[in-house]
């Protein structure tokens, strides 16, 4: 037998990524073909809004709800029983969003 002019592992390879390609293109079509489909507004769709008062900004004097905090302690494992008692009693469903406990750390 003539030697073949491509490697056999090659020719798997080049056919496994041509097979892979085309299953991603197939899925990005798919997607693109079924994506809901919205409706182009126009200036006449954009409802009218009158401006109202503005809201109420939150003064130094009003009472806004602060985070618990975790005392400070120059025992470790004190520290750590408190950061891990303070997430175990995260309610996620406060008022409360992730990026206000993350500035509550800089306090």
């Amino acid at each position: 037998m003539p030697p073949s002019r491509f490697p056999r592992r090659l020719i798997i390879v080049l056919a496994v990524a041509a097979a892979v390609l085309a299953v991603l293109v197939g899925v990005g079509l798919y997607g693109l073909l079924l994506a809901p489909r919205s409706a182009p507004t126009t200036a006449s769709d954009v409802p009218h809004e009158t401006p109202g008062p503005a809201p109420a900004i939150p003064t130094p004097t009003d009472t806004i709800p602060s985070l618990p905090g975790i005392p400070s302690t120059a025992d470790a494992e004190g520290f750590v029983r408190a950061v891990a008692e303070s997430l175990f009693a995260w309610d996620t469903a406060s008022d409360y969003e992730p990026t206000d406990y993350a500035q509550g750390a800089h306090r």
